[in-house]
């Protein structure tokens, strides 16, 4: 069996409406609430201690069995954000064994403060639009209040004016084409470069070359002035 660690949800953040936390108490009726076990109490309690602080778990307020052996513990909560609330713990209890937790966690009684259902952003600006226009038609706002709000809000187009989302995703992808073909220019200035350092280093290597023969030339000469030298010498012993 699994512990759920639940942290506490945020008083100030709006629940998606795909995922508001189900009521502590369901609406199909549960069976009448029955005394727990000390041994079920003190499990409860202990599973709560993992993650609630101390001063926020309240008194045991109802004790439900449910099918397959579940036995469903509810305390108060007196977390001032969480008016309302119910710690909720579910322990597992089959042919006789001992108890386990199921699942522990903070749920939502009726009449518990809990944030509005999520209404997606297209849904408010049409009945936006459409308050502003009645507002207009029963003279309680002039057309030219009504526009400057709707200026004011970025709303003057109206809902028909929002961009679809697959024509933002051309308009990405213009953008990368545009940056890769910036990026094959640098590569191109780069390659011109490393062509201009190649040609420098050939000038180079002509300059050494033709400096290298001069001192070739002149060391042969050198080498031809020193036999004449010696012919002469040879010439000389013959007289």
């Amino acid at each position: 069996m699994r512990r759920t660690a639940a942290r506490l949800p945020p008083c100030f953040v709006a629940w998606p409406k795909n995922s508001m936390p189900r009521r502590a108490t369901p609406e199909t009726s549960m069976p009448a609430s029955e005394p727990a076990s000390a041994q079920q109490l003190d499990l409860a309690v202990s599973a709560l201690s993992d993650f609630a602080p101390a001063n926020t778990v309240g008194e045991l307020v109802a004790t439900h069995h449910e099918a397959d052996g579940i036995t469903v513990l509810q305390f108060s909560c007196r977390h001032a954000g969480y008016p309302g609330w119910l710690w909720t713990v579910a322990l597992a209890s089959i042919d006789g064994d001992a108890p386990t937790v199921v699942e522990a966690e903070l749920l939502p009684d009726n009449g518990a403060l809990v944030a509005p259902e999520w209404i997606p952003w297209s849904v408010r600006l049409t009945e936006y639009l459409e308050a502003q226009r009645k507002a207009v038609e029963e003279g309680t706002l002039s057309e030219a209040e009504a526009l400057e709000v709707v200026e004011d809000d970025d709303l003057a187009l109206g809902i028909d004016a929002l961009v679809p989302i697959d024509d933002i995703d051309d308009d990405e992808d213009l953008i990368d084409d545009v940056d890769d073909d910036d990026d094959v220019d640098d590569d191109d200035d780069d390659d011109d470069d490393d062509d201009d350092d190649d040609d420098d280093d050939d000038d180079d290597d002509d300059d050494i070359d033709e400096h290298d023969l001069g001192l070739v030339d002149e060391h042969d000469l050198l080498n031809e002035e020193d036999l004449n030298e010696e012919d002469l010498t040879e010439e000389d012993l013959t007289k």
